[in-house]
């Protein structure tokens, strides 16, 4: 399975300090839901600023990992 690197930002809700988190994934929602459901919700500390993919020279940085069974 191809996986690409993106990076997903994030924003202390108390503080408004950013953070930008580098996670593989298959695509963007992949990659969103990852860090979204571990750290956000109604009541959760931090706030979703966006999501994209990460490139190198012009290329998707990319990975080949085993399919989970």
């Amino acid at each position: 399975m191809i996986e690409h690197l993106y990076e997903v930002g994030i924003q202390d809700k108390r503080t408004g300090k950013k953070f930008d988190l580098r996670i593989w994934a298959e695509n963007t929602d992949a990659a969103a839901h990852k860090v979204t459901d571990a750290l956000f919700g109604a009541d959760g500390e931090y706030r979703w600023t966006g999501s994209g993919p990460l490139y190198k020279d012009n290329k998707l940085i990319t990975r080949e990992r085993e399919a989970r069974t």
